[in-house]
This record gives C-alpha cells, structure tokens and sequence, in this order.
C-alpha cells in the first residue's frame, strides 16, 4: 500500500519563462495556421513542452531528469498542474483548481487501488481509499484534517453481495462498532481494535434483538429480547 506523505512535488506557481533554446520545432502542415511544438531545455535538464499556434504559447508539460512528467491543461497563460506521473513506484496523482491552487484530488496506486483527496491546497486530506479486483471491490471511508484521518466505514462487494462495516476512534485505533452483513442482519460490537466481540444482533428492519457474550470469535447466545433496543 502507498505510504502516506505530502507531495514531494507540489504545484507551484509558473515561473517567468527563462530565455528559450528551441531544441526542436515541428510544424504540422502550416506553420502560420496549424500548431507547432516547440522543445525548451533548462540547464538543470528539466524539458518543458510547449505548443504554439495563433492563440498564444502553451505549456502541455514538464518533464524531469528523473522520469517524472508533469502535465498541464489550460487556455495560454492560465495553465494548471492537472497530472503527475512518471514516479517510480508507478503511482499517478491528478489535480484540480486554477493555476497556482492546484490542490490533488486522486492518487491512481495501481490498476486495483486509487485514493480520493479533499481539502485545499497544501492541506490535502484522504478521503476514500476504493480497491478493485474483477466485480469484487471495497470502499474505505475516511474522515479528519491531513495527518489524523481515520477510517469509518468499510464497504465490501465480494460474490456480489455486500458487507458494511462502522468505525470509531482516532486514527491507528480505529475499532468496529457495527456492520450489516450480507444476510441483512446488524450486528453491534464492543471491545477495543482487534479484540472487538459481537454483543447484540437482530434482523435490518427488524425489532427482535439477540444478546451475546463471550470473546472475540467466541461468542454465544444467551438471550432474546422481542422489542430489544439495538
């Protein structure tokens, strides 16, 4: 799984354009009325492309000598940091706001995992975390400021049924409090992260309440109450 960190890279605001070396300028069937390419080389290796046609000179991306691209959309003069890729561990990260807030809103791990991001610029904070494998998938939910998001609820597809799971607690010791199985039943437990023991079941929608006791994994079933509070 992805470490959590800050972008090492975040957007910053263009920079005045340093002189220009055209390393190389491919004009498509006119030079005056179609687009041209046009390469720029910064001492320090860094390439920066850009296109020019009659609306001006745009920055489509950067690339860096260590592998990594950034890419840009936008009119001339106003582009954003919309993607980064090239990273050695594969991932991807997306962004999203006018130039110079470009704030990240997803990091593609993998072809099985991506991560959802809130929050402004700088202050990014994990939202959603979705893990996909064939028609089988989770959803993790996530709430908190950057550094102390902790996880609240689990969804599972697995054989095409569903599983919910609750949380509480802060970050590292989340523990479950609640899940509704795939069998429509809502089972509520207690006990701290990793010792949690099932205490009450009873039908969804239902009124009547089974009550159990005994460890994790070793719960029994010692009464029924019809009208049972959950």
């Amino acid at each position: 799984m992805l470490a959590r960190t800050r972008d090492p890279n975040p957007a910053p605001t263009l920079p005045p354009m340093p002189p220009m070396t055209l390393m190389r300028k491919r004009s498509l069937s006119d030079p005056v009325e179609k687009d041209s390419i046009v390469d720029q080389v910064l001492p320090n290796g860094e390439r920066w492309v850009y296109e020019i046609n009659q609306s001006g000179k745009r920055l489509m991306r950067r690339e860096f000598p260590n592998g990594e691209m950034w890419l840009y959309m936008g009119d001339p003069g106003r582009e954003r940091l919309a993607e980064k890729k090239g990273f050695k561990d594969g991932r991807e990260q997306v962004y999203s706001g006018e130039q110079g807030r470009e704030r990240l809103t997803r990091i593609k791990v993998s072809d099985k995992e991506s991560w959802y991001f809130g929050g402004e610029p700088g202050n990014e904070y994990y939202s959603l975390k979705v893990f996909k494998d064939g028609e089988n998938y989770e959803e993790w939910h996530y709430q908190g400021e950057r550094g102390y998001e902790h996880l609240t609820q689990k969804v599972v597809q697995k054989d095409r049924k569903y599983e919910v799971f609750y949380y509480a607690g802060e970050q590292g010791n989340e523990r479950l409090t609640k899940k509704l199985t795939a069998d429509n039943f809502v089972e509520y437990y207690e006990g701290e992260q990793g010792t949690e023991r099932m205490v009450r079941r009873k039908k969804f929608m239902g009124t009547e309440v089974e009550h159990y006791e005994g460890a994790r994994g070793q719960e029994r079933l010692v009464g029924l109450v019809p009208n049972g509070r959950p």
